[in-house]
């Protein structure tokens, strides 16, 4: 019974830990509804570049994964990739950014201060008291991490979709920034219709 009661609390451990790095990961779109994507097939880069505004932190080997998961997630959602961007359906870039973040917590606190004053009325103490209200702060500063891709329609020349996700940077993310990154685009991706 210890075998199987260690072996499920190691098993529960792994799967956690497997999903801290994404917790705080938070994923969102907007879809131009003038622009009709249900008929696009295949797809192209926006610019030789790939990225839309060229960022001084990117370090260069992370800027070719992050291209690649682009690419893959979206074949992977069964569009197919051309080199020439006149003859796609939409376009697709991207941005990365991080920026430092400062979080503040208020909360009410209070203590009573007791005093003893004799004895009561049935030969029990009394207690009489002032209660003190404050208030405490917690300051946590991290680092929010931010990819955008941005979805152009090829015939009208409109954007047509943009997705994001914003992350907390924590030392799973700078530990598996592959892993990370990718499931990253995956969540994005897939909001994509």
């Amino acid at each position: 019974m210890f075998i199987i009661k260690t072996i499920l609390v190691i098993a529960y451990v792994v799967v956690a830990i497997g999903c801290t790095s994404l917790d705080d990961l938070s994923v969102g779109y907007d879809k131009n509804p003038k622009v009709d994507t249900k008929h696009y097939k295949n797809f192209s880069w926006l610019k030789k570049d790939k990225i839309l505004t060229k960022n001084v932190d990117v370090d260069p080997v992370m800027r070719l994964r992050i291209e690649d998961a682009i690419e893959n997630a979206f074949i992977d959602k069964g569009y197919r990739f051309i080199s020439d961007s006149e003859n796609a359906d939409f376009v697709i870039s991207y941005t990365i950014g991080s920026r430092a973040r400062i979080e503040m917590n208020t909360y009410p606190t209070s203590y009573t201060k007791y005093f003893n004053w004799g004895t009561g009325y049935y030969g029990q103490r009394a207690y009489y008291g002032v209660t003190t209200v404050g208030t405490e702060s917690e300051f946590d500063t991290y680092t929010e991490d931010k990819l955008a891709i941005d979805v152009y329609d090829v015939k009208s020349r409109q954007p047509a979709w943009h997705g994001w996700a914003v992350d907390k940077l924590n030392s799973n993310n700078t530990e598996q920034p592959d892993k990370v990154m990718s499931a990253f685009i995956v969540k994005v991706v897939d909001k994509f219709k």
